[in-house]
């Protein structure tokens, strides 16, 4: 909680690189205003260089509003949530409750090393975690990052309690904790079946085919309306989100600045993934080792602090 507390201190109003937060700022207040899951053409990043509380900046013009998949509503609802009991809504109370529930992860990391391994391997799992910068500076960013870490390690360490002493509430909780995951990132529906196929030799099939099954079931039922909303307001029939290409394509022009622009991205500001896929496959084929190279940097960097997310916009 210390080393979370510290890096608010010191970035609680630095805006990530692409100021991701007034994004889903300008959906919540819409969603709180009876607007919808609508985004806003004049964004709230227009007002300042650094982190703005939302209710500093003029109302937004409904005028301007428009519906689009560019990812799952989980973080959206996150902060609708928070901000219907405020009257002001401010970034740094979500920025402080997420710093406090990446803290209490602590004790589900050290009862998987504990349940996995042993006692020694879940404190010096948790004692890693704990002190890991990376995660802690993105414990307090208005993004859904956090919640990318808060719901898999929930996940994780519910289905090794439910696999040690079955109860039917367990299994639930697993299922809506998933759902939710998926909902706040799209790609957790990959993760807890590639953790299933791992955890096959030490819990066999039947236990893990019954977590599977509960969780994935319950997860597409969930993500039906959310389907149905993407095919008749916004026109494209989507399960999960419509930026993978898009996401591929601003990694590599902030490694390679060259590249900015091959997407006109105000002629396509509605739907990038489609324009963004050939512009990615052509790079990948024209240079794959320096893509190769640019992933090992990265992964080398992360160990230290996620600078890319701590840009600012001066």
């Amino acid at each position: 909680l210390l080393v979370r507390l510290l890096y608010v201190g010191f970035f609680h109003d630095r805006v990530t690189a692409f100021g991701y937060e007034y994004g889903y700022a300008e959906t919540a207040l819409n969603l709180l205003q009876g607007h919808g899951m609508a985004n806003n053409e004049k964004t709230l990043s227009l007002h300042s260089l650094h982190l703005f509380d939302p209710w500093r900046c003029p109302p937004m013009n409904p005028q301007n509003n428009y519906f689009m998949v560019y990812e799952t509503p989980g973080y959206t609802w996150f902060l609708a949530g928070i901000w219907s009991f405020m009257s002001k809504p401010t970034f740094l109370v979500p920025q402080l409750l997420q710093v406090l529930l990446t803290s209490l992860l602590v004790y589900p990391v050290y009862g998987i090393g504990f349940r996995i391994f042993d006692g020694r391997v879940g404190v010096l799992g948790s004692w890693l975690y704990a002190l890991w910068g990376p995660l802690a500076y993105l414990a307090q960013t208005v993004t859904k990052e956090p919640f990318e870490t808060i719901l898999p390690i929930l996940v994780l360490w519910l289905t090794l309690l439910y696999w040690e002493r079955p109860k039917w509430w367990r299994l639930l909780l697993i299922a809506l904790l998933f759902t939710l995951g998926v909902f706040f990132r799209a790609n957790l529906f990959l993760f807890l079946g590639i953790a299933g196929v791992a955890a096959l030799p030490m819990a066999g099939g039947r236990k893990v085919f019954r977590v599977l099954l509960v969780a994935y079931g319950c997860c597409l039922l969930a993500l039906v309306p959310w389907f149905l909303r993407n095919k008749h307001v916004v026109g494209r029939p989507i399960w999960l989100n419509d930026n993978f290409y898009f996401t591929i394509y601003c990694g590599l022009c902030k490694s390679e600045p060259r590249y900015l622009g091959l997407v006109d991205e105000k002629k396509h500001f509605k739907n990038l993934d489609a324009p963004s896929k050939p512009v990615v496959i052509k790079i990948l084929r024209e240079r794959p080792l320096w893509y190769a190279v640019t992933v090992v940097r990265r992964l080398a960097s992360i160990l230290v602090m996620p600078y890319e997310w701590g840009q600012t916009f001066v």
